[in-house]
């Protein structure tokens, strides 16, 4: 993964369901390509999450892009390659 310029953004798992379920981790990426490695236990729960995931009940997939560290109205592209999903 890399990133057009300096940037932090969050891979985040969201469940459907009562409440805002959500578990995040946040990345670092520059111009420099890296191998980003992350186990589901490394996510952090968010909102009425608690816990670890379970992936059975997983729906969502996101990339969020950490708005606290970006001017408003920047612009910016990441790339990521060669994403794999283990047990």
């Amino acid at each position: 993964a890399n990133a057009m310029s300096p940037m932090r953004f969050r891979i985040q798992l969201r469940a459907p369901g009562e409440g805002d379920r959500r578990w995040s981790k946040s990345i670092y990426l520059d111009e420099m390509r890296r191998n980003i490695s992350m186990t589901f236990d490394e996510l952090l729960p968010l909102g009425s999450a608690t816990g670890p995931p379970k992936l059975d009940e997983i729906r969502d997939l996101l990339f969020v892009v950490d708005t606290v560290n970006t001017k408003q109205g920047a612009r910016g592209q990441i790339w990521l390659d060669e994403i794999r999903y283990v047990r």
